[in-house]
């Protein structure tokens, strides 16, 4: 039994219309109204705060109270204890407690000034903070311990830039497209220096 070619095309056609018709996104011009729909309350959202609330000590889940209270005495019985120092100043940051953080970075900074990954938290907590100038002063003590770190130039110039010296942002970034063209940092500083006014 053989089936005619042209019966296949308009099987094939139908087929075609009918995805084109299910599938296609909704292009109407009606306005949908979201306000009234909820988080659904279900296993993976279970316990999670209110989205309309910042968070705050009083929304802050009791696992992370606990884990802080843990590393608060482990640090307070080994205070040599760096990465509980670390790992509570990241806490702390993320709870909106970024001065106490920058105690516990520093305090790591006494054990060991060279840790560029403490540094580089360091400068990132004084930015966010608006601290450009303690933010500047960090940054070059990470230049000191290595002058070829591209992430610490590169923030150089953005710090910079965030103080209202574009010619030195300028320089920076052009010293760092220069001296390591291929780095990601080089990229974004090429980027950056079009946005300079």
């Amino acid at each position: 039994m053989k089936i005619k070619l042209t019966y296949i095309y308009i099987a094939a056609f139908v087929f075609i219309v009918a995805a084109l018709v299910i599938f296609s996104p909704d292009n109407s011009t009606e306005k949908k109204d979201f306000s009234s729909m909820e988080i659904p309350n279900d296993e993976m959202r279970e316990g999670t705060p209110p989205t309309e609330q910042p968070p705050s000590k009083s929304n802050v889940s009791e696992s992370v109270l606990h884990e802080m209270e843990k590393l608060k005495i482990q640090i307070d019985e080994n205070p040599s204890d760096t990465l509980s120092m670390r790992k509570y100043a990241e806490l702390l940051s993320a709870g909106h407690r970024a001065d106490e953080a920058v105690d516990y970075y520093e305090k790591i900074l006494t054990i060991n000034k060279r840790r560029e990954d403490i540094l580089s938290a360091l400068t990132f907590l004084y930015f966010d903070l608006r601290k450009f100038n303690e933010a500047e002063k960090t940054v070059e003590r990470i230049l000191k311990v290595n002058p070829k770190s591209t992430e610490a130039l590169f923030n150089l110039g953005a710090i910079s830039a965030n103080k209202g010296n574009t010619a030195k942002a300028r320089k920076v970034w052009k010293d760092l497209i220069e001296k390591y063209p291929e780095s990601d940092e080089a990229d974004l500083a090429r980027s950056y220096i079009k946005k300079l006014r």
